[in-house]
């Protein structure tokens, strides 16, 4: 028989219901389909409690949690830059030049600063040695088949040429593509807890440049 939910676990310290909190020495409870006045502990684990007073009602009986992850908006952030020089100044032809480009990346994960609080919520969802934050990384890992050692390449080359007494400066940006989603936590007890996050989904790169003529 499952453990007995913590509102009915407050019902029988307070004898009081714990929705209305009104006094009160009994319970209706709903039991494979029937309606009754409750003193024994049912033996349906699906148990729904009744306030006679209020008629709101709880689960007898601890009932699983559920984490559901929804993915949202995507965005585009800058992530680093590099630049290359390329000094054909003192040439009386232009210089051709290929510059190859290749930059590992992963698929991380970004929970909000808000995760720091609800580390501290139980929600009926704890494993001993668990934390939340490492449940939300992993229900998030498998929504987006996330794997924590894949590594992902991006590459791509790039053909210049330079004209005679030109220095050219180039900038390359790379960008993170952020992949937006929110983890609801739902106790049926408690208040869903409601987590942003991002997945970083992909690399991309913009290439800028800009020439000088040297007399």
């Amino acid at each position: 028989m499952p453990n007995t939910s913590k509102l009915q676990k407050s019902f029988a310290r307070k004898s009081r219901c714990p929705r209305c909190n009104k006094l009160t020495v009994f319970v209706h409870t709903y039991e494979y389909g029937q309606k009754r006045r409750s003193i024994a502990t049912p033996k349906d684990p699906a148990t729904v409690a009744e306030c006679p007073r209020c008629h709101d009602s709880w689960f007898f009986f601890e009932r699983p949690a559920t984490i559901e992850v929804v993915t949202g908006d995507r965005t585009v952030e800058p992530a680093f830059a590099e630049r290359l020089v390329l000094d054909n100044s003192k040439a009386a032809t232009p210089l051709k030049r290929t510059h190859s480009i290749s930059r590992e990346w992963k698929k991380t994960i970004s929970l909000e600063s808000e995760q720091t609080r609800t580390e501290q919520v139980t929600l009926g969802l704890a494993i001993e040695g668990v934390s939340l934050g490492t449940m939300a990384e992993q229900a998030i890992r498998s929504k987006h088949s996330l794997s924590e050692e894949q590594t992902y390449t991006y590459t791509d080359s790039l053909d210049f040429e330079v004209p005679a007494g030109t220095i050219r400066r180039v900038t390359l940006s790379f960008n993170h593509t952020w992949q937006h989603g929110t983890l609801i936590l739902t106790d049926p007890e408690e208040d869903p807890v409601r987590i942003p996050y991002k997945v970083i989904d992909s690399l991309t790169m913009d290439v800028a440049q800009e020439d000088e003529k040297v007399s």
